[in-house]
């Protein structure tokens, strides 16, 4: 089991720090995508794409170049770690309502303290930069806290 969660989250960390994952339709992935022939995160994108925790674009593309969104983010975790939405979340967001399509995903990963708001915004729509996604990634497996940054340009400001 501990083998499979560090596979997991080496697959899940490296794709999410390198290209964009959480489109919002699951198409099928005849061989392969249009667009990622030769993409160095192929193989990841495949694997994540056969365990349905990721999907393509209708029109047959991902587009693993695109920046994540917070809420793709949030919406790949509760997939990746198998996560029951909660029905009736009661935490609210200035800036998604509770008829979002992502509010349920946005609650059950804010009331477990992996994604967190800023002053009650969750900026669902905003790119997801690599320092978020390091502490983001390290709530969601539990991993230690470094007391050095490995990146220069992740500071111990990147918590939400």
């Amino acid at each position: 089991m501990k083998k499979m969660k560090k596979f997991m989250v080496a697959t899940i960390g490296a794709l999410l720090l390198t290209a964009s994952i959480i489109p919002t339709t699951q198409v099928e992935a005849k061989e392969t995508f249009s667009d990622i022939s030769g993409h160095g995160a192929k193989n990841d994108i495949m694997y994540l794409y056969e365990k349905n925790i990721i999907g393509g674009f209708e029109d047959g593309t991902f587009k693993p170049n695109q920046p994540i969104t917070r809420a793709q983010v949030a919406s790949m975790l509760v997939k990746a770690l198998d996560y029951e939405l909660i029905e009736n979340p009661t935490v609210s967001f200035k800036d998604v309502t509770n008829k979002s399509s992502y509010y349920k995903v946005l609650a059950t990963v804010n009331e477990r303290g992996i994604i967190r708001g800023d002053n009650g915004y969750m900026n669902p729509s905003k790119p997801t930069t690599r320092g978020q996604m390091a502490a983001i990634l390290r709530r969601s497996f539990d991993l230690p806290l470094v007391s050095e940054p490995a990146f220069k340009d992740v500071t111990s400001a990147n918590t939400f």
